[in-house]
């Protein structure tokens, strides 16, 4: 993306008090975080609530209970929606998977980020991964932040992490833009590269020696991109060193590309980028290299359970 952020989907899932997964104030954990996102950056929130129907042959169902069923669902999202005043949001109740529906609703909204929860398992949010946030962030075709807790504005230090790829160029400059229409351009920078290494086998040469040969780099790098920022090289497992540079530098956002050397994003969404969100403890920026368009599906517009224009 460019400039500023206009758009944000969020999918939420708890909708009341009866949801054993519900978090505070009985909201999908991720929501207040976005509502907060959205009113700082003038941005419209789009709440996407995905269900289906809990029955073996739903379509069969006459259409006026289908019908009843989506409107309390409404009701219920309308509800939610009205304890974020000030807050631009339209509401969206889609009848398809929640990944699915949170993708469809980015794609057909031209939305410029997605919010959602790591996990809805109660308050352990820290290291895991849910499956709906998992499909979302290897469907997203627009950055995915991922909230391992509540999101803290001003966003004062965001660690970036690379590989040097051309890949990893593309997407960390997509996330630089992200990150200064998200919190300005006052947030502190630091670029980091985990040079890989096997516990078990003694290195070529000296941590000191990698150092002096990978930080040349790793500026050049920062300068083609535009951006202020200290460097660092760590070795040794890379998801792991960078959770621990996140970790030892307090940040509160770590940006990673979504992309491989061989070209193979699920593989290497399956390693290094799910191993490193999986492993740091603070809230994560998942960021593709561009956009590629998802196939048309059915989108459900105003005439069918769209509530817009809820404040």
């Amino acid at each position: 993306m460019s400039g500023p952020i206009r758009s944000i989907i969020v999918g939420v899932a708890a909708l009341a008090a009866d949801d054993p997964c519900s978090g505070p104030a009985y909201a999908d954990p991720a929501l207040a975080s976005a509502a907060a996102l959205a009113r700082s950056t003038g941005a419209t929130l789009h709440l996407v609530h995905a269900y289906e129907l809990p029955f073996a042959e739903s379509t069969l169902l006459p259409v006026d209970t289908r019908q009843r069923y989506t409107a309390a669902l409404e009701a219920r999202v309308s509800a939610l929606a009205a304890s974020y005043p000030g807050t631009d949001l339209e509401c969206h109740v889609v009848e398809e998977s929640p990944a699915a529906a949170v993708c469809d609703a980015a794609t057909h909204l031209g939305a410029d980020l997605i919010v959602v929860g790591a996990t809805r398992r109660g308050r352990a949010w820290r290291g895991l991964v849910g499956s709906t946030a998992d499909s979302v962030i290897r469907a997203a075709t627009i950055p995915v932040l991922v909230l391992h807790q509540p999101l803290a504005l001003p966003l004062q230090r965001v660690l970036l992490a690379t590989d040097l790829s051309g890949a990893s160029e593309a997407s960390l400059a997509r996330g630089v833009d992200t990150v200064h229409a998200l919190a300005g351009a006052e947030s502190d920078l630091r670029l980091v590269l985990v040079v890989a290494s096997d516990p078990l086998v003694p290195p070529p040469c000296t941590t000191e020696a990698v150092t002096r040969f990978a930080e040349p780099g790793v500026r050049r790098l920062a300068q083609r991109i535009g951006i202020i920022a200290e460097t660092t090289v760590r070795t040794g497992n890379a998801a792991l060193e960078i959770a621990r540079e996140a970790d030892e530098w307090k940040a509160d956002l770590l940006v990673l590309g979504t992309h491989g050397r061989s070209g193979f994003r699920q593989l290497w969404l399956g390693g290094t980028a799910i191993s490193a969100l999986r492993a740091a403890a603070c809230n994560v920026l998942m960021v593709p290299p561009h956009a590629t368009p998802l196939p048309d599906a059915e989108w459900v517009h105003a005439d069918a359970g769209v509530l817009a224009g809820v404040a």
